[in-house]
């Protein structure tokens, strides 16, 4: 991993309460779905898919002009 200063001034925006998605793995082709909105921080979402008890996968939705973009945040194998 590489390390490096930056300068806040060179992000255009900030959104402070983005939405969020969860995979739950149930099986290798069986996946569960889930669109997490009106959320405190990502601390709560990770800790609300940890109680589930599956392997997820942990996405932030960005909005871009042709839809949604999923940024994959974690990927949790259990």
């Amino acid at each position: 991993m590489k390390q490096n200063p930056i300068d806040p001034r060179n992000a255009i925006s900030e959104d402070d309460n983005p939405n969020y998605r969860v995979y739950f793995w149930l099986s290798e082709t069986a996946v569960d779905e889930w669109h997490l909105t009106e959320v405190e921080n990502v601390l709560e979402v990770i800790a609300w898919a940890d109680d589930r008890g599956w392997p997820y996968q942990l996405f932030v939705e960005w909005p871009h002009h042709a839809g949604q973009v999923l940024i994959s945040l974690l990927y949790e194998k259990k």
